[in-house]
């Protein structure tokens, strides 16, 4: 046993173990130094991306409110909605001679709509009354446009088929002509500083005499 632990030391004093021993060492610094480095670029690259995930975070939220927005500046995202269905007034039962629930009579050249007195109003706080604009958003494609309140129907079958509307305003949400199918919406309250703002607007108001008109109604 002597002699074998003397030959061991013998061995590790030759130039061969020495150099074996250092090559060894070399590489073992060699892997650490290099995971140390891979570590540090791993944590650099995800204080990267976390700044890349924020600035995405923030752009995407500063789409979603001006898409929210819409053509009416100063639509708050945060309006109450009524989800539902937007059907079509039928033009061979309604015609520009036609009255409304209202007794106003139908320009189907404007963005004009009737509302169903089943769908729940109380929603948007407010019950269906001359006057009302409204924004409607097409629930397929995102497209909004605005319509005007001209009077009621009765439909307590389908509460969810919340108004129907002018030819005008269903080729404003892009929905193809000739089609007599409803599509899933979401409408929101108009209010009188923002439709105001828009002649269209003003032009339908004073045209079908709202502001007389509600002084009787």
């Amino acid at each position: 046993m002597k002699n074998i632990l003397t030959k061991i030391v013998e061995y590790m004093k030759t130039p061969v173990f020495i150099i074996g021993l250092l090559s060894v060492l070399a590489v073992g610094i060699w892997q650490i130094s290099s995971w140390v480095g891979n570590v540090g670029r791993g944590i650099e690259r995800i204080e990267v991306l976390g700044e890349k995930y924020e600035d995405f975070n923030v752009r995407i939220s500063k789409l979603e409110k001006e898409s929210y927005a819409g053509e009416f500046i100063g639509i708050s995202e945060q309006k109450k909605e009524i989800l539902g269905f937007c059907g079509h007034m039928n033009p061979s039962l309604i015609t520009e001679k036609s009255k409304s629930s209202w007794g106003l009579t139908y320009n189907l050249n404007y963005n004009i709509c009737e509302l169903n007195e089943y769908s729940d109003w109380g929603k948007i706080d407010k019950y269906p009354h001359p006057g009302l604009f409204f924004k409607i958003t097409n629930d397929f494609n995102n497209i909004s446009t605005w319509c005007m309140a001209v009077g009621t129907f009765k439909d307590i079958e389908n509460p969810n088929r919340i108004l129907i509307v002018s030819r005008k305003a269903a080729n404003e949400l892009g929905i193809p002509e000739g089609s007599l199918l409803n599509i899933s919406v979401r409408i929101s309250l108009i209010e009188e500083n923002e439709w105001r703002s828009r002649k269209e607007c003003i032009e339908l108001y004073n045209l079908l005499e709202i502001k007389e008109m509600k002084l009787i109604f």
